[in-house]
């Protein structure tokens, strides 16, 4: 060999390792783009999860009166009725499931909210129960699916601080 340069098998060569090494380290950065994303919506639909609960648990803590399924659009349905001027007769709220979105509907004024607004990835209701185990308690439990089908069940139990009639 004299020294005019590389000959076309070493080029190849050349050619076909460093093809390979970019193709792993896009591969790569592919795989930590997705991780990273599935990582942030999990993040998300636990801080929708967390928010979906303390939601409950304000309009649950000065209750006067908890019921299952009663004057609700949907079942299983848990309904929250606050002191009024003249005993348990203040603003209702219903909590239930319709399709797969987490309802909140203020029955006072007939507003109605889907909880589940208000997430950066597009998140899904599954299951959704409602029971109540013992006076004053409710306990509530959920699933919830994000964009990447991740899925997560929560639950908790609220109690009223007020006595129930």
């Amino acid at each position: 060999m004299d020294d005019r340069g590389f000959t076309l098998i070493e080029v190849l060569v050349a050619s076909v390792i460093g093809a390979v090494v970019l193709l792993g380290i896009s591969n790569f950065y592919l795989s930590t783009l997705r991780l990273g994303d599935q990582s942030s919506s999990q993040t998300f639909l636990q801080r929708q999860a967390s928010f979906i609960i303390e939601e409950m648990a304000r309009q649950t803590r000065p209750a006067c009166d908890l019921a299952l399924n009663s004057g609700c659009p949907a079942t299983p349905s848990l309904r929250v009725t606050q002191p009024g001027a003249t005993g348990c007769d203040g603003p209702s709220y219903c909590f239930y499931r319709s399709g797969d979105q987490l309802r909140e509907l203020r029955i006072l004024d007939s507003s109605e909210f889907n909880l589940l607004n208000g997430s950066p990835v597009p998140l899904a209701v599954t299951t959704f129960t409602a029971e109540l185990p013992s006076a004053p308690t409710a306990r509530i439990t959920f699933e919830l699916r994000d964009n990447f089908s991740n899925s997560m069940k929560f639950g908790t139990a609220f109690s009223s601080r007020n006595s129930l009639p």
